[in-house]
């Protein structure tokens, strides 16, 4: 509809009309294709029956039909996350309605190739707003899913184009959304060198929220790289940054980090105050997935503490919401978790079950961390079996 500037019912009757004479199929419901000899010769007409104008036009409105739809889409996975200014859409364009997280969800995940592909064609047909926009748009969704390959590559594309248009908050952003990818690849030094790039960019532009964000990133990093002290330093920075914006999210995940660094330093009682800081915070702010970050923190806590029920509980509630969010890798690193306290409270079934869906999730995303949770699973089978051998 958007593409041909039709209204859905003319837009629905003509890919009937289309696919009734086999010139498109219909491979899915509502999702079409054609044979690429027949794509091939519809682009010959196209281009013998159409002006360059005309179908110049029609590029703009498909590209506006997916950026906007996409802008609604991130805005439904995280209310919270910085999105794009856009201006209107073309004449004729009908963007999609996301309703929710979970159609927001199911839409990238059927559209995450297509709006990569679009992007790149933007950048080649001159689109220079879609190139830059585009981008953004897919970063919650890409990360979540652990799709960080092409997380990567669309950042780099990211990178390059706010480079070309003397964008330093654009490459500030790009910097970040690497470093995201690299941490969950392990790639911890590439991950701090963009953070570091990051922080500076940021710092010039006196963008205390960015500058935060690069430091919270920077305390992930260190803390990956057993620099303890330096992980919590880059915290409380982020901390005081956050503070001056006044923004309560931002404060609530530097009071996480800031927390879950105390803890692993071994003072239990300053890492739980932070901890329920971050939870009062995200209380008047509300944001799922932040709490879900919080939760697994408190639950590292609580098991350091010895307290088992409130280990598992903390747990079990970072899982919900994790997988609420979309969040398959960190779901999988708070099963993993979840599987560590019931081993440590006896329940060795709960632990093998807990590991087996990490080890699931983490083997579809082809991540090297799934060996760690298959040794802890063989390894608890084994004592399993000895154990019922003894009885």
């Amino acid at each position: 509809a958007s593409l041909a500037g039709l209204p859905l019912p003319q837009a629905r009757a003509a890919l009937r009309d289309l696919a009734g004479v086999s010139l498109i199929t219909e491979r899915a419901p509502g999702r079409y294709a054609f044979h690429d000899l027949l794509r091939t010769y519809a682009a010959d007409q196209a281009r013998a029956l159409e002006t360059a104008a005309e179908r110049q036009a029609a590029a703009h409105r498909m590209l506006d039909h997916y950026l906007h739809t996409a802008a609604m889409a991130a805005r439904a996975l995280d209310s919270a996350q910085e999105m794009p200014a856009l201006g209107p859409p073309q004449h004729g364009v009908t963007p999609e309605h996301i309703a929710d997280g979970q159609q927001a969800g199911a839409w990238f995940g059927a559209e995450h190739k297509v709006l990569l592909t679009v992007t790149g064609q933007a950048a080649e047909d001159g689109f220079g707003e879609h190139e830059r926009q585009l981008p953004w748009t897919l970063v919650t969704f890409l990360d979540r899913s652990g799709h960080w390959h092409d997380l990567i590559g669309s950042q780099h594309g990211a990178l390059a184009c706010a480079e070309r248009l003397g964008d330093l908050a654009g490459q500030a952003r790009a910097h970040r959304n690497l470093a995201q990818a690299r941490l969950h690849l392990g790639q911890t030094s590439r991950a701090h060198a963009h953070l570091m790039q990051a922080a500076s960019l940021s710092r010039g532009l006196g963008d205390r929220a960015a500058e935060a964000h690069a430091h919270l990133g920077l305390s992930v990093v260190f803390e990956r790289e057993f620099r303890l002290r330096e992980s919590l330093t880059s915290s409380l920075r982020a901390l005081d940054l956050a503070e001056a914006t006044g923004d309560p999210l931002l404060q609530a995940r530097a009071c996480n980090n800031i927390g879950y660094d105390h803890a692993i330093l071994g003072d239990l009682g300053q890492g739980l105050t932070y901890c329920r800081r971050a939870l009062d915070l995200l209380r008047q702010a509300g944001h799922p997935y932040l709490e879900a970050s919080t939760r697994d923190s408190l639950g590292y806590i609580y098991r350091q503490l010895g307290d088992d029920d409130q280990a598992r509980t903390s747990y079990r509630r970072a899982i919900s919401l994790f997988r609420g969010a979309g969040a398959r890798y960190l779901t999988a690193q708070s099963l993993g978790h979840l599987g560590e306290a019931c081993d440590d409270a006896a329940d060795n079934q709960a632990a093998l079950d807990a590991w087996q869906q990490a080890l699931d999730i983490l083997d579809d995303l082809a991540h090297p961390e799934a060996a760690q949770i298959r040794s802890r699973l063989r390894n608890a089978a084994t004592v399993s079996a000895e154990d019922n051998t003894a009885r």
